[in-house]
């Protein structure tokens, strides 16, 4: 099983960062793929919400994943399983720290590769780990661009 976990201090407070990252309209301005997250399921967000990952690609929608909330504490933590095309079922999550100065972002994911995990998981590792580190820095940049 792969695990790759990325962090980043946003020097702004939990509550800002939170209303930010959870405003889907944010989410292609901050993710590598530029994908729109879209709740698919009816009511407020929490634990068995659904999602899926969209993104346009030649002028049609192509929906990359779908997600399930599996845990969920405002201000505090989001977790989830995905299924993606071709890799299979992933979980992972965010998780929101107070901390001197702002907000400690950690992100994680756990995959299996089955059979080819032993040849292609140090690579995928590697290419996991640099794009969510360029997720979170993005949304480092977006969030404390914004006016305090």
């Amino acid at each position: 099983m792969l695990r790759i976990d990325v962090t980043t201090l946003i020097s702004r407070p939990v509550q800002e960062v939170w209303d930010f990252f959870n405003d889907f309209t944010n989410t292609p301005r901050w993710t590598r793929s530029g994908s729109e997250l879209r709740q698919t399921s009816n009511g407020p967000v929490g634990v068995g919400s659904t999602f899926e990952s969209v993104r346009q690609i030649f002028g049609r929608e192509i929906k990359s994943q779908t997600l399930v909330a599996t845990e969920y504490e405002p201000k505090r933590r989001i977790s989830y399983t995905a299924v993606v095309p071709i890799l299979g079922r992933a979980i992972g999550g965010f998780t929101f720290d107070s901390v001197d100065g702002g907000t400690r972002i950690s992100r994680w994911t756990q995959a299996e590769l089955g059979r080819g995990e032993g040849l292609f998981g140090p690579l995928a590792t590697r290419l996991v780990k640099r794009a969510q580190g360029t997720e979170l820095a993005n949304l480092k940049r977006l969030i404390e661009a914004r006016p305090a």
